[in-house]
């Protein structure tokens, strides 16, 4: 008994440091419900194709386009919302802008989920064709304990890039998705034109905040927390610049035990990383956009500084945010990749 209470004092002493970590910058946290009745997620076990679509506009092709006028508490539009079956796992994807445009995919942040990009896509989609998921474990998709690391996330990656059939597509990869776009550029060639990557640490002492903590916490440590309790500050502190149907979403992406299937995703940042290394990173001859914030309390700067010095062909954004940049400097991050991938790319 005394040694079960430790654990729970232990236990919530880490969730207090949490809180406090949120509040002074944003830390990169979540935890979802798993949904297992398909009833949330809106998918038949088996299925392989779209079963569930948000509002969304049509273009006369039939392609989603945004601007429909929302009610207030509606989630806004992004485009045509579906869950998708890929390598076994319930996927939240979302398709909008032209559909003869070059192909960029993006992958949402945690604690967030494709949600986090509303104001992004505006930007894209008169030239673009715009599709984004929530990684496995992350926002409205399903997880499995077989892909919680940057390297099988990575792996996983490719997957999703031949089930959507993208042939040549840049990819945007913030905070845990950055990872897992530069080892599937490691181990799959070509497989992207450009990538643009940042807010995820690239090495284990370069994580700040309790990002660091957690990555060095047992499995099981925050098992018995309910996720959107954790999040909770996180969720009061976005709302500041994220609308409220937003952050109900984020919210329900965070119930729940999947705070700590989650966290084996950073806790395999001691065995992934080291794999990921100065070697590595020079072999990978895809173009990138490293794109951050200058301000970043958790992943602090230095980490895009050493992609910048390892990567073969790179240019350098530090943009003036902390962690959120895609909703702090929405224009900025915006018009960065517009030029990366309307041609920047080719110069580096």
């Amino acid at each position: 008994m005394a040694k079960q209470n430790i654990r729970e004092r232990r236990s919530d002493s880490i969730l207090r440091r949490v809180r406090w970590d949120v509040i002074s910058g944003g830390v990169a946290f979540a935890a979802m419900n798993r949904a297992d009745d398909h009833g949330a997620l809106g998918i038949v076990e088996g299925s392989t194709g779209p079963v569930t679509s948000h509002r969304c506009a049509q273009s006369n092709e039939g392609w989603p386009v945004w601007g429909v006028p929302m009610k207030d508490g509606d989630l806004p539009d992004i485009g045509q919302v579906t869950t998708e079956v890929v390598d076994g796992l319930r996927i939240r994807i979302t398709r909008g802008g032209r559909p003869n445009g070059s192909a960029i995919l993006f992958t949402s942040p945690w604690p967030e989920s494709i949600y986090a990009f509303h104001r992004v896509f505006p930007y894209f989609v008169e030239s673009h064709r715009v599709i984004a998921i929530d990684l496995p474990g992350y926002g409205h998709s399903e997880g499995r304990p077989d892909v919680m690391s940057p390297r099988k996330m990575g792996a996983f990656l490719v997957k999703v890039i031949a089930r959507l059939n993208l042939e040549r597509v840049h990819a945007v990869g913030p905070d845990v998705g950055a990872l897992a776009c530069l080892f599937a550029a490691a181990e799959h060639p070509g497989i992207f034109v450009s990538l643009a990557v940042g807010g995820g640490a690239v090495r284990v002492d370069l994580a700040a905040g309790e990002l660091k903590n957690v990555i060095a916490t047992p499995k099981g440590t925050f098992a018995a927390m309910n996720g959107a309790d954790v999040m909770a500050d996180y969720l009061t502190q976005a709302g500041k610049l994220t609308p409220a149907a937003i952050i109900e979403d984020f919210r329900l992406a965070s119930a729940g035990k999947r705070f700590e299937e989650a966290s084996e995703y950073v806790r395999a940042y001691k065995y992934d990383l080291p794999i990921l290394g100065a070697a590595r990173l020079r072999e990978i001859q895809t173009p990138v956009l490293v794109i951050a914030g200058r301000n970043d309390p958790i992943v602090p700067p230095a980490n895009a500084e050493l992609l910048a010095e390892r990567l073969p062909h790179n240019r350098l954004a530090l943009l003036d945010a902390a962690h959120r940049i895609w909703e702090e400097a929405t224009e900025s991050y915006a018009r960065e990749i517009l030029s990366w991938v309307g041609g920047g790319y080719r110069l580096v």
